[in-house]
């Protein structure tokens, strides 16, 4: 289990974070699913997106990119691992400028969503999402 890695754990340790159970995971993967997809992504020429190249010093700018976006809207995010595993729930800002460490051990597309908190408790959006392609872009769903 990825969220069981030290690294994870240690950032866990470090951000005000949580993990919610592998069905909420299998939700999103199933609302993924039901997107267009390629052999091994979302297609995202079918999908109206925006895309943030993660250059030097990217880690000032995420965040105020993603506000023009869907996924913006939230305070919180989830970021999924698979259908099968729990998913990472952290603070919009903390999520986005670590994505890159978070999804490090997990290789390839990996996909996360905004989530609402409402008395305490994550409320995933699902269609607010974005895919971090594992190496050095985030594509945001507009």
């Amino acid at each position: 289990m990825r969220t069981k890695a030290p690294h994870i754990q240690e950032w866990m340790g470090a951000h005000e974070s949580l993990l919610v159970d592998r069905t909420v995971s299998a939700e999103f993967e199933r609302y993924l699913e039901s997107r267009p997809w390629n052999p091994s992504r979302l297609d995202w020429s079918l999908i109206e997106h925006v895309e943030f190249e993660m250059v030097e010093g990217w880690e000032a700018d995420v965040v105020d990119f993603s506000n023009a976006t869907p996924l913006g809207r939230h305070s919180h995010l989830m970021f999924m691992y698979s259908g099968s595993e729990p998913s990472l729930i952290a603070r919009m800002g903390d999520g986005l400028r670590d994505v890159d460490l978070i999804y490090s051990a997990s290789a390839g597309a990996r996909y996360f969503c905004g989530v609402d908190m409402a008395s305490g408790f994550p409320v995933p959006i699902f269609e607010d999402f974005a895919e971090f392609d594992g190496f050095s872009k985030v594509s945001f769903r507009m």
